[in-house]
């Protein structure tokens, strides 16, 4: 659960407030330097100095940030909308967040206005309609009132993934959409996230696919499958990899000893303990030549040779060189990038967004 919105206490820092400067949040990075962080622009400059414990990316115009182990909200010009007061606090969205006092969460809305009484054990963000939260030791369905859609009864749920939350009852999983529904009867063995609107399931050890009304799309067959992406899905027959369409039909052989999912269409394949690319048809695009790569994002692939990062583009065309100790794959156009402890942000062509300087960076919040 700690990779929903870092719900957590932090330690000790002292508001200085600098000059502030109005950006969109779709613009803001939130940076961390000598153990603070704040924010700064998508032409490199700070917008609000680093000050806080914890800080984190805008939704609906606001960012949860933390002083002296209270949480609060900044807006969009560095001001303190909501002042630090909860014992831990969640991104905005469908016009709540979800706030901590003492041991209780509730929900506030933008204005700061308590809608939703501290009252349950764990809250999670609302989407649409619904929102997760534990009450009993048990998880069940809110409304924005604060009423409940399902009662408190699942052991286990997860975020919204394609407008569905996984739920565990008596070591079976189902579906809810986010209207409060239970799509998919908690029936199977495991079970995934929704991606391209089908979700992984396994009964009796064999993985197959379900659309979200539930139905079976893919039997459950498979020893092993990964998630669809670019319409594909990889699937284990005899211990090697092919991929099937979103029909269920294989379209690339089973051959490979390791692959990934297809992105900008093309997936990462291993051979002789090296990485390659192969193209939509299965055919190789890129040999394996790599001790580690990354998927495609925006046309560029992070990979690794003689201890340091560079990417190439999807013709195996080295297009920023191999100088980086660590990267991400690129989003919105840029990639982060790390040399010795120091780490930055750059554009598809390698030019720096963000200078060398930072601890930590987040890049802004691409749903903002």
């Amino acid at each position: 659960m700690n990779h929903i919105y870092n719900y957590l206490l932090l330690t000790l820092c002292v508001l200085q407030m600098g000059s502030m400067q109005v950006v969109s949040q779709n613009k803001l990075f939130t940076v961390e330097k000598d153990n603070s962080w704040g924010y700064a622009s998508l032409s490199g400059e700070t917008i609000v100095e680093p000050q806080y414990t914890y800080a984190h990316y805008f939704s609906e115009g606001l960012a949860p940030v933390a002083i002296d182990q209270r949480f609060g909200y900044v807006d969009e010009n560095g001001e303190m909308a909501i002042r630090p007061q909860y014992d831990g606090v969640g991104n905005f969205s469908s016009g709540l967040a979800p706030v901590k006092v003492g041991e209780k969460w509730g929900y506030i809305n933008t204005d700061g206005r308590m809608i939703i009484q501290p009252q349950f054990e764990e809250a999670w963000f609302f989407y649409d309609a619904v929102a997760p939260v534990k009450e009993g030791g048990k998880w069940g369905f809110i409304n924005k009132a604060g009423h409940w859609v399902i009662r408190p009864k699942f052991d286990k749920v997860t975020p919204f993934a394609d407008g569905m939350s996984r739920v565990q009852i008596k070591g079976k999983y189902g579906f809810v959409d986010q209207f409060g529904q239970l799509i998919v009867s908690a029936d199977y063995d495991q079970a995934e996230d929704y991606t391209q609107r089908l979700a992984r399931v396994c009964v009796d050890d064999l993985w197959g696919f379900i659309d979200d009304y539930g139905e079976v799309v893919v039997e459950p067959q498979y020893v092993a499958v990964q998630a669809y992406s670019d319409s594909l899905a990889a699937v284990r027959v005899n211990g090697l990899w092919g991929y099937i369409d979103l029909f269920g039909q294989m379209v690339i052989q089973p051959r490979f000893t390791q692959v990934s999912g297809f992105h900008n269409d093309m997936a990462r394949y291993a051979e002789g303990g090296l990485w390659g690319y192969i193209d939509h048809r299965g055919e190789v695009a890129i040999p394996a030549q790599y001790f580690k790569a990354g998927d495609f994002y925006h046309g560029l692939a992070p990979v690794w040779q003689d201890g340091k990062w560079g990417f190439i583009s999807k013709e195996g065309r080295l297009v920023i060189p191999f100088i980086y100790d660590d990267v991400s794959t690129f989003s919105q156009g840029m990639a982060r990038v790390r040399i010795g402890n120091s780490w930055g942000v750059i554009d598809r062509v390698g030019n720096y967004i963000l200078p060398m300087e930072y601890t930590e960076i987040k890049l802004p919040n691409k749903e903002s």
